[in-house]
């Protein structure tokens, strides 16, 4: 189960992509909803999550002020709203860029692209998790075995 934040304050957009959430990627759950920047880095801090929906349209770059300020935290973002061509080239980890309108089939989209890359590195983490437990059981029957051995004491 993947953790989402939506910070978004017009409702229908909300909705609309709670909707589709909830009928197609029910492995996202939307953890909370902001309709503000302002108590964003400390609830994204607390509840940690894997992807942060945002409106890239608040005033004064507010949006991408946050980014900055969470940029040393992993985590997915799908950006909406912006049409600024600076803010397109920031290093964040932004999954895609939504303009207005926003219909369901375009969410649709970014969040299949989404599902893709974290289920690829949910899959590439493991096959590290696997290599690991077996060079660590190898070592382990390894050190085992020698131990048996220097502690036994071999009579012919």
């Amino acid at each position: 189960m993947y953790k989402a934040i939506i910070i978004d304050n017009d409702e229908d957009r909300v909705s609309l992509i709670n909707k589709v959430l909830t009928d197609f990627y029910p492995q996202i759950e939307v953890i909370k909803v902001l309709r503000s920047t302002a108590n964003a880095f400390l609830v994204i801090n607390d509840l940690n999550p894997d992807l942060i929906i945002i409106n890239g349209s608040y005033p004064n770059k507010a949006a991408f002020k946050l980014l900055e300020k969470i940029s040393n935290y992993y985590f997915h973002c799908i950006l909406f709203d912006c049409t600024n061509e600076y803010e397109k080239n920031k290093d964040f980890e932004i999954v895609d860029y939504l303009i207005n309108p926003i219909v369901e089939i375009e969410i649709k989209k970014v969040l299949h692209k989404l599902i893709l890359k974290m289920t690829d590195k949910y899959i590439r983490n493991q096959k590290e998790l696997l290599l690991l437990s077996s060079r660590n059981y190898q070592y382990a029957k390894k050190e085992k075995n020698c131990y048996i051995n220097f502690r036994r004491p071999c009579f012919y």
